[in-house]
């Protein structure tokens, strides 16, 4: 009995899955269930995003909805309120119109002022009402004034009288302290002019003194005398450098306050003396320093330089130690622009000569002088 039941209700239940296959069959026909499915999926998501998208916009329009009811509520309440005021305001006009002349609204409007004109009168009107204060003020300080004085007509027109003129001969003075003014200001720069031209002229007296003690000093030998004396300053200078050169630091050359020449012994602790102490070889010495001195001095300031210098004898009174000491500087002289003869009869002089013009005496009854051009 049971199997019989089980079998029944199995035949039942395939032939229910028959039909519901038939029926599905029927709607999906040959398609994917999977791709149905999936696509059904992808419907009912986009059915839920524009159900979701239509209840956000719900939700606002609900909210733009209460705020019109709210503002219409607001509008209802002014309109109320504008309407009561519009009464009040048409009662107050009829009663204000029924104290006037005007009958109707045309004529108060054709009679009322532009809004220029009413701050125009306003303008005046707060004018008169500063002015009554200002009056008033005035008349309380000239009730104090008084006291229990009186005064009459006849002394209130002369004392306006008198502050008329007052006032008059205040515009007249304040005229006449701008002219004043006026005047101190031309002043002043007249002043600041000449204070200008004051110092200019003290400038140009100082120049003027110095033009003058030039043009005194030019005029005289002052200046030749000067200059003379500077030069003279110099060549010694350098003739001092070659004396102290040619006698191994022994002797320097001085000048002094009379302008002449003095000899500085520096071996025996810089003592002074004359030149007329010197000994022969020393004097020439000094006096070769000097001449080398002053032609360098002569070449070196001079338009056209001297390029040749010429030495006559003085070599005899030298040692040979001097000699040689003066050949040297000689040598060393005549590597500069500057080309130096020597006339002479020492041996040891000639032979260090590299150019030499030989000067044959003549003999008596034969020829005459020779010269002949010798070199090294």
């Amino acid at each position: 009995m049971e199997q019989t039941s089980i079998s029944s209700e199995l035949t039942q239940r395939q032939k229910s899955c028959a039909e519901k296959k038939d029926r599905i069959y029927g709607i999906v026909g040959d398609t994917d269930v999977a791709s149905l499915i999936k696509a059904m999926k992808k419907d009912l998501d986009e059915l839920l995003n524009r159900y979701n998208q239509g209840e956000l916009k719900w939700n606002q329009a609900s909210n733009v909805f209460k705020k019109l009811e709210q503002h219409y509520s607001v509008a209802q309440e002014s309109l109320r309120h504008a309407k009561e005021r519009f009464t009040r305001a048409e009662l107050n006009w009829s009663e204000q119109v029924a104290r006037t002349s005007f009958q109707t609204e045309e004529e108060v409007l054709n009679a009322s002022l532009t809004e220029p004109e009413m701050k125009e009168l306003e303008s005046e009107v707060d004018k008169f009402k500063r002015k009554k204060q200002q009056l008033e003020v005035a008349r309380e300080n000239c009730l104090k004034e008084l006291g229990d004085r009186n005064v009459t007509s006849e002394q209130f027109q002369q004392t306006v009288t008198n502050f008329d003129e007052s006032k008059k001969k205040l515009e007249e003075l304040g005229t006449e302290r701008g002219g004043a003014l006026a005047r101190l200001g031309e002043l002043e720069h007249r002043v600041k002019r000449c204070e200008e031209l004051e110092a200019a002229k003290k400038q140009l007296k100082v120049a003027l003194d110095r033009l003058a003690k030039l043009d005194h000093v030019f005029r005289g030998k002052a200046f030749v005398e000067y200059i003379a004396e500077e030069q003279l300053v110099q060549v010694s200078r350098l003739a001092s450098e070659r004396l102290h050169h040619l006698t191994r630091g022994r002797y320097a050359i001085e000048v002094d306050s009379s302008g002449g020449f003095i000899i500085r012994d520096d071996a025996n602790g810089g003592v002074r003396r004359p030149v007329s102490t010197l000994s022969g070889g020393e004097t020439f010495l000094t006096s070769l320093a000097l001449a080398l001195s002053l032609s360098a001095s002569i070449q070196l300031k001079g338009e056209h330089p001297l390029e040749f210098f010429f030495l006559d004898e003085g070599f005899g009174t030298l040692d040979q130690e001097l000699l040689e000491i003066v050949i040297s500087a000689l040598e060393k002289l005549h590597t500069d622009n500057l080309s130096v003869g020597v006339i002479s009869h020492v041996p040891e002089l000639r032979d260090r000569l590299p150019r030499k013009l030989i000067v044959t005496r003549a003999e008596a009854g034969g020829k005459g002088s020779l010269v002949g051009l010798e070199s090294m």
